[in-house]
């Protein structure tokens, strides 16, 4: 990239592109079938890794979406909007198509609902295949996050109190709380005492939905009284929102939420140094649990913001970090290339473009053309 507006391109391109491959498609993930024994089916399973992933060797927590039809696109771009500005990490999503929505979200059977009461199944298949699955097959982080809305909503409640070491978020969009006589609320009165072994996050959220505040209420007003030592909670009221509106805006606040503190504070560039992005992400690790890679977009941003600040040898250096921490991506040798130029060492910033170029021709970077231009207009301040 060769400028702060050309990182920001970048960024946002991140949004909705995955991968691109062969053909020139633009690829936001991919389906899979897993056949599960627990479930006596075969199981259609979406699944998006963040972009770069295939650059790298790092590890990605893992946000597991329900009802895949329904929020499997808003929330990829939401996650990769709010990855690439630094707010929450890089995750890999995993969304689960439903066959038999009753079947697998309710935690009892009732006579008003066909086929109900598998919702422990459903957390069977889960920890004992879903998971096991993706993290074979991914490089995940043990760092994981369920989003529920409406019935999967209790059903991520439900799995809070149950299994409450599957996940490490539970997000839950406008809860079907009233179910069975308001069953997964008596539960909490039961389940909402024992401390946590880990940090836990629960987000819930309620639009304009009169008939579900009476259980609602009720279950904060629980966790307001008894909430468990390691349980970080909030209700948020999306009073101008509906049913149907309530899951996107849910999932943004959430990551919020969860992942206070994850941004790189604003005036760093000013105040601090590349040791000082260390820490932080240093400071990460320890609160979350495991270990927080320093994405390459931030860094590189980092990079370019001391760059501004005229602080040329400095953001060499970061520049030089970001190689060593990514050495399979184009990008990091153009941008060291462009702070080498900066500092008038010609002949060293022609090298590291002319890396770039290489490795963005072997993958198809995006950026390709950039890369290009820069050789050329280094060899002319070469010949002059």
């Amino acid at each position: 990239m060769k400028s702060i507006y050309i990182l920001t391109i970048f960024l946002i391109s991140a949004i909705v592109i995955t991968a691109q491959n062969n053909n020139d498609e633009l690829v936001i993930g991919k389906y899979i079938k897993l056949n599960s024994k627990v479930l006596n089916e075969e199981r259609r399973i979406f699944i998006r890794v963040p972009f770069g992933y295939e650059r790298t060797t790092a590890e990605y927590p893992v946000l597991y979406l329900l009802d895949e039809n329904a929020h499997s696109i808003h929330a990829s771009g939401t996650v990769s909007f709010l990855s690439g500005n630094g707010v929450m990490p890089q995750t890999i999503i995993v969304a689960i198509p439903n066959t038999d929505r009753n079947r697998d979200f309710t935690p009892t059977k009732t006579e008003g609902t066909p086929n109900s009461g598998g919702a422990d199944n459903f957390i069977k298949f889960l920890r004992d295949e879903l998971i096991p699955y993706i993290d074979k097959n991914y490089r995940t982080e043990q760092h994981r996050i369920l989003f529920g809305h409406s019935l999967t909503a209790m059903f991520s409640i439900y799995t809070l109190l149950t299994a409450p070491d599957l996940f490490n978020g539970y997000i839950s969009a406008s809860p079907y709380l009233m179910y069975d006589n308001n069953f997964v609320v008596n539960l909490a009165k039961k389940n909402l005492h024992e401390p946590y072994s880990a940090n836990k996050f629960l987000f819930i959220t309620l639009g304009n939905e009169p008939d579900y505040f009476n259980s609602i209420n009720e279950l904060t007003g629980l966790l307001k009284d008894k909430s468990p030592e390691g349980l970080k909670w909030d209700y948020v009221f999306m009073g101008n929102d509906d049913h149907g509106t309530v899951p996107l805006k849910t999932i943004y606040n959430a990551m919020e939420m969860i992942y206070d503190g994850w941004r790189l504070p604003q005036n760093l560039a000013k105040n601090g140094n590349l040791q000082s992005v260390k820490d932080h992400y240093e400071n990460l690790s320890e609160n979350y649990g495991y270990e927080v890679a320093i994405p390459e977009g931030i860094l590189n941003l980092f990079g370019y913001q001391v760059m501004f600040e005229k602080r040329i040898k400095e953001a060499i250096e970061i520049f030089k970090y970001n190689i060593e921490l990514y050495p399979e991506s184009a990008n990091v040798y153009d941008s060291l290339g462009e702070g080498l130029e900066a500092d008038n060492q010609l002949a060293e910033a022609k090298k590291y473009y002319e890396i770039a170029y290489e490795k963005g021709q072997a993958v198809k970077d995006l950026n390709l053309i950039f890369y290009k231009q820069h050789i050329d207009n280094i060899q002319r301040k070469l010949t002059q």
